[in-house]
């Protein structure tokens, strides 16, 4: 049973309604390239304003709400799910509240059968402004913190993100984050709850330390962390510190050098997946800065909102 947020009686009546309900113009026109999801039908008038689907991704879900966790705004408590990605954003006519629009896709996972990971709405979700700008990295997300709606749902093969919100300008948004998990040959449906790449790290702590051994670019494994990485990073409107640390009996001005090309090697790596240059800023700290055991040269990522 599909359990969320208290919002009244009359809503199912109103979601039944829409469902039956001949649809009007669109408030805008789909952009070019978009669709629906196969199992999702689309709120009456509404236009795709954006689209993307990625094959065998990974991606965290929010299953708590958005606070400060370690001087960094994120969700309190995250889901990782691995598999076909699509996700779509819709504008819906202004006419409609972000209620009406929550309880027209709700009722029909309910219908689906999926089941409620977690379920917020208004203040209780958290600063709208982080939901659009962190989790979403889609600034048109952001409205009044009363006006937002938030669900995450699954089934055996599937997993959906659902947020809504009315923004202050009474436009009305709803994301759809919808995984096939039964694409994934990787485990689907998991909880992020230790960190198992540099992606998840970086983002459980705001910091990723890796030695140089580490940093074997003809393993491909190595070449796949830092894609991911790179993806995620492409998502968030974040920053990233790279700092290199080096030791040795050279002099503190060579070591300070040396540490900084380190640092500077793997940001080059980073650009040239895309990585905005504006957002990566090197540094080189030599042997300036203790090791958490013996001393050994690596590289340090620590994340800047």
């Amino acid at each position: 049973m599909l359990k969320m947020p208290h919002i009244g009686g009359f809503g199912w009546l109103l979601a039944l309604w829409f469902v039956s309900a001949t649809l009007s113009a669109q408030v805008v026109p789909d952009i070019d390239g978009s669709r629906d999801l196969d199992s999702i039908e689309r709120f009456p008038g509404s236009g795709i304003v954006r689209f993307t689907a990625s094959e065998s991704v990974s991606r965290y879900f929010a299953t708590g709400k958005v606070k400060k966790v370690q001087g960094m705004w994120r969700p309190e408590k995250e889901r990782q799910v691995r598999g076909r990605l699509t996700s779509i954003t819709y504008r819906i006519e202004q006419r409609y509240s972000s209620r009406q629009v929550y309880e027209f896709f709700t009722q029909q996972l309910e219908t689906l059968n999926f089941r409620t990971l977690f379920a917020c709405a208004d203040f209780a979700c958290g600063p709208s402004n982080k939901w659009a700008n962190t989790v979403f990295a889609e600034k048109v997300l952001y409205g009044p913190d009363k006006n937002q709606f938030y669900l995450l749902a699954e089934t055996a093969e599937a997993l959906l993100g659902l947020y809504v919100i009315k923004r202050g300008n009474k436009r009305v948004y709803a994301r759809l984050d919808w995984v096939d998990v039964s694409s994934s040959g990787s485990g689907g449906v998991g909880s992020a709850e230790s960190a198992d790449s540099w992606s998840e790290a970086l983002r459980l702590t705001g910091r990723l330390e890796l030695a140089v051994d580490q940093l074997n670019w003809e393993q491909p494994q190595t070449s796949e962390q830092l894609a991911e990485l790179a993806a995620w990073l492409k998502s968030q409107s974040v920053a990233v510190r790279v700092v290199g640390h080096k030791y040795g009996s050279a002099d503190l001005p060579t070591l300070l050098q040396e540490s900084e090309q380190l640092a500077q090697d793997f940001a080059n790596r980073m650009l040239a997946l895309q990585v905005g240059s504006k957002r990566i800023s090197v540094h080189g700290l030599g042997p300036l800065a203790p090791a958490h055991a013996a001393p050994s040269d690596r590289v340090v990522l620590l994340l800047v909102e």
